[in-house]
């Protein structure tokens, strides 16, 4: 096959936090064409590979910021990309810290990245479009709280680029601040898109929403409730300690007579690829699901 899938792929993994494009491996697609006689010269078909990436992230003014990344191959292409290398490397991704003046900026350099990357690896035209988090977040989370009495506040509005640099990546509980109300208990509930952790035994990434709703006599400050949720990002533990870590934080703190910890994590890794062939170009799913700026089934109404 290859001598890099050999070297990188079949070994034990170690999940970098960097950015590191040489772990990127491509797959000759000539070699299966061959076999079922499809002359690659003369493709018989149209059409695409239409990649989405669940769990992007990267950090902007050390502030994580996640969403879905949408990469079109086109099936003309000699090269497509390994599966497993393209997680890798996008999990790279996960601990870069760009100084960019906005999320806008970090996300077109992103972007750019790793449409060259793929771009020069495969020797043809890569599509690539990030849709952050804002733009996934109302089928995303209110799917669950719709129906609650207490609608969350979205926490990562309350953190803002210049104003709340975060250098903090081990849980510390020492982030979480009090504010007070000067009136009876009152309710309150948040959502947090960019919890990050990695699994106890095998180090791998989970990413994850967690919603916090609580009932108590004192309140706890938003923006460093997100700063606090932030620190797990490089802690090593299972799901379940993720959230009783976070529900034992806040009894002990806010002393409430209602506390909620539930954290949605994704499919570990979750890279799905939707690709489509077709005879001519009349198919609409050219136009819609392989259309960069347009995510995947679970986005589309």
């Amino acid at each position: 096959m290859n001598d890099k899938i050999d070297a990188v792929l079949g070994k034990a993994v170690n999940y970098q936090n960097t950015y590191n494009p040489d772990i990127l491996v491509r797959i000759d697609r000539k070699e299966n064409r061959d076999a079922v006689g499809i002359d690659s010269d003369r493709l018989i078909f149209t059409g695409f590979d239409a990649w989405h990436a669940w769990e992007m992230s990267f950090l902007v003014q050390g502030i994580p910021v996640n969403g879905v990344l949408k990469i079109i191959i086109p099936a003309t292409s000699r090269y497509t990309v390994e599966s497993k290398s393209l997680k890798l490397y996008l999990f790279s991704f996960s601990m870069q810290n760009f100084k960019a003046v906005s999320v806008v900026e970090a996300i077109s350099i992103v972007e750019g990245m790793i449409r060259q990357d793929l771009s020069k690896l495969l020797e043809t035209e890569v599509k690539v479009v990030f849709h952050d988090s804002s733009s996934c977040y109302e089928k995303v989370v209110t799917s669950y709280t719709r129906d609650l009495p207490q609608q969350p506040d979205f926490l990562n509005s309350y953190l803002a680029l210049g104003k709340d640099e975060i250098t903090a990546y081990q849980e510390d509980p020492s982030l979480l601040k009090l504010d007070y109300y000067p009136t009876s208990p009152k309710p309150k509930a948040f959502v947090y898109d960019g919890l990050r952790s990695n699994c106890r035994v095998t180090h791998q990434p989970d990413y994850g929403t967690v919603y916090i709703a609580y009932e108590a006599d004192q309140a706890i400050n938003p923006k460093y409730l997100a700063k606090y949720l932030i620190s797990f990002r490089n802690e090593n533990h299972f799901h379940e300690e993720i959230v009783e870590t976070i529900y034992k934080r806040l009894w002990d703190l806010l002393k409430p007579t209602h506390l909620e910890v539930t954290a949605f994590y994704t499919r570990r890794g979750g890279i799905d690829i939707c690709p489509s062939r077709c005879s001519d170009d009349r198919n609409p799913l050219l136009t819609t699901l392989g259309n960069p700026s347009v995510l995947g089934k679970e986005f589309r109404s």
